[in-house]
């Protein structure tokens, strides 16, 4: 594998996008090495990518919403194997605050987000904890598979938050990719 990749890098400008040539993440033991086949965008890369949301530092490799196929595994993860497809859990949760505790890492109060707090998935590989990888099954693409974590929101909300049920009048405030994700759930 080479030690250098592509990755598309936010710089100091607001707006200012570059493709550098990068070094391949490097991966502790307990993480994973994914190359990446597809990574969606969404709201949250606009916000940062418009200045309505700070990153610690730039240039910064965005992308929260990755798919891809494993292709190096850290001396600690025992889950997965070279070559298997999977898609990625951004946020790395402290695994021991009260949210984490409770079931509720996406609160957590330690969090990090792949993609915001730390290199993201505009690239050719992303590293993550291997506890952060979710198998895919083979009749789901990894484009597709590239807007579960999207989809995983609403789902979320409408079936755990405030259940829907049959009958149920729903208003959903927003039309991006979380609102209309939320309006076909619904329905």
């Amino acid at each position: 594998m080479s030690q250098t990749m592509f990755a598309a890098r936010l710089h100091h400008g607001a707006t200012e996008f570059a493709i550098d040539e990068v070094p391949v993440p490097s991966m502790g033991a307990t993480d994973c090495l994914v190359a990446v086949g597809a990574c969606g965008i969404c709201g949250s890369d606009l916000h940062i990518i418009e200045g309505r949301t700070a990153v610690p530092y730039r240039p910064i490799t965005l992308g929260h919403e990755p798919a891809g196929v494993v292709a190096a595994v850290g001396d600690d993860v025992s889950r997965f194997s070279l070559g298997e497809r999977v898609f990625v859990n951004p946020i790395i949760a402290c695994g021991k605050c009260r949210a984490c505790r409770q079931g509720r890492s996406q609160i957590c109060v330690e969090r990090t987000l792949i993609g915001i707090h730390r290199e993201g998935a505009l690239a050719e590989f992303v590293a993550v904890p291997g506890a952060n990888l979710i198998r895919l099954p083979p009749n789901i693409s990894l484009t597709e598979a590239a807007i579960i974590e999207s989809a995983s929101v609403p789902y979320h909300a409408l079936t755990a938050r405030a259940p829907v049920t049959p009958g149920d009048a729903v208003a959903i405030f927003g039309v991006g990719g979380i609102g209309l994700h939320g309006v076909q759930i619904a329905r």
